[in-house]
């Protein structure tokens, strides 16, 4: 029983882990597109 439970805490953190990953490339990508347009890059 213990041993699932780890299984299960283990399993939920890498999920909270990938999450925060991807969320964290989304918020990159929106600050370096709102930079860009405020310098006059064009995008392509």
């Amino acid at each position: 029983m213990k041993s699932t439970i780890q299984v299960e805490v283990s399993n939920h953190l890498k999920v909270l882990l990938s999450k925060a990953m991807v969320l964290s490339v989304k918020e990159k990508a929106k600050h370096k597109i709102s930079s860009d347009e405020s310098y006059g890059v064009e995008r392509k």
